[in-house]
């Protein structure tokens, strides 16, 4: 899902599934009474009737939890990561996959995948199986040599407190919101007079916004939510300032001042621009992070009915496409090739067939459309990122299997007499 900024705005101010979190973060709290004992003399009530005071704390101080009787029903549990066998299917090209273990053989304080886990993951859902595994992805960083940085990516568990609100299908997240606290904003170099003095875990009314395609910090003041630019958290390189600048340039003269004024705000920045309008550029910087430069060129070529907002751009940059019929051209494509006679709507679908092989050829749509998907969307991404060429590699003929050639009698005694004539001229030139 990708939430439009007023969407956003809605999330954190109306917190629509605040409800759903107060049974989780309850949930929770019994949970961590049973499992690990926390809470012991809050749980245990005062009742005048049955017990006077004197009673009442002996009860407290002698009082008996329920964990050992957990870890003995939850010692099954444990065995799981003592047995022995099994196997881990990645469905990626064989140097992909020894990638992929070298990569979850250790994830985060020496563990790998398994162990973290055991040790993290399966005592927190334990307590509290609304909380959520997050990926977290290193900043990306440019030295002064212009050297980037090889950005980490590691699990963390987010539990039920920190998450102002989320909404879930069952089996992922569409989008997740966190609070934070006074020391997450500082890791996240936001810079604000009023954290001053407070505690590292007091909350703010900074929060941390992530969907399917953006990963921002907004603030909310007055029942006013603002983009906390100086605190956005990017995954990803944004835009380059002179694409972005041609983009507005290009649109400003296609759509005149009415294109400029949906975002000027008449207030003059440092830079002598308006404030509204450089704050507009960074934003599409940051959202049209991985397009490539044909993606770009699609957009600024693309017919608008209304002025054009980011959003809209980014459509007419990646239309939708019909993945059945992006299928029905890898497999007719593929055939011409062999003939040279193919011709590519488009290079993501070309190293989507060549991701998927001969199974392209051999298999109906039906039966691989999954396969077909997953294959597609890992090939734009690599486009995007410029792993991949954006455009289709011309065919290289392969050459014959060695004593699979003939050649005529009179062409066989041509190359001889060739050959016989360097021998000749390389003997005299020795003598």
């Amino acid at each position: 899902m990708i939430c439009k900024f007023e969407q956003i705005q809605f999330i954190v101010k109306e917190n629509p599934n605040k409800a759903k979190l107060i049974k989780a973060r309850e949930m929770a709290e019994k949970l961590m009474l049973h499992v690990d004992g926390t809470g012991m003399e809050k749980a245990i009530k005062h009742c005048d009737h049955f017990a006077n005071a004197e009673v009442y704390k002996v009860q407290k101080q002698y009082a008996v939890s329920n964990v050992d009787m957990m870890q003995r029903v939850l010692q099954q549990e444990d065995m799981i990561f003592m047995a022995r066998g099994g196997s881990s299917h990645f469905r990626l090209p064989d140097t992909d996959e020894a990638y992929m273990n070298i990569v979850l053989s250790e994830i985060e304080f020496g563990m790998n995948l398994r162990k973290w886990i055991q040790v993290f993951a399966r005592s927190a859902y334990r307590t509290d199986p609304m909380g959520i595994i997050f990926m977290e992805v290193d900043a990306l960083k440019v030295d002064e040599r212009g050297v980037m940085n090889n950005a980490r990516a590691y699990p963390t568990y987010k539990s039920s407190t920190c998450i102002h609100d989320y909404e879930s299908t069952g089996r992922h997240l569409e989008y997740v919101c966190f609070k934070l606290t006074v020391k997450e904003c500082l890791s996240f170099g936001i810079v604000d007079e009023k954290l001053k003095g407070k505690s590292s875990d007091a909350e703010t009314n900074y929060f941390r916004f992530v969907d399917d395609a953006k990963d921002l910090i907004v603030y909310l003041e007055d029942g006013v939510v603002s983009l906390v630019t100086s605190g956005v958290i990017s995954q990803k390189n944004p835009l380059p300032n002179n694409w972005v600048e041609e983009i507005f340039r290009r649109f400003h003269g296609r759509f005149g001042n009415r294109f400029l004024a949906e975002f000027s705000t008449g207030r003059t920045g440092k830079t002598g621009q308006d404030e509204g309008i450089e704050n507009a550029k960074r934003v599409w910087a940051e959202e049209l992070s991985g397009f490539t430069p044909e993606e770009i060129k699609r957009g600024l070529s693309a017919q608008y009915d209304y002025l054009p907002d980011c959003d809209k751009f980014k459509i007419a940059c990646r239309p939708t496409i019909d993945l059945e019929q992006a299928f029905c051209e890898a497999v007719e494509q593929m055939r011409m090739r062999s003939e040279n006679k193919d011709k590519w709507s488009s290079a993501v679908i070309y190293w989507a067939a060549v991701e998927l092989g001969n199974d392209i050829k051999n298999y109906p749509y039906q039966s691989i459309k999954a396969r077909w998907k997953a294959a597609f969307e890992k090939e734009r991404t690599k486009v995007a990122s410029g792993d991949l060429p954006s455009q289709v590699p011309q065919r290289l003929v392969a050459l014959p299997p060695v004593g699979k050639t003939t050649i005529s009698k009179e062409e066989s005694a041509k190359r001889w007499a060739e050959v016989k004539l360097i021998l000749e001229r390389k003997i005299v030139k020795e003598a």
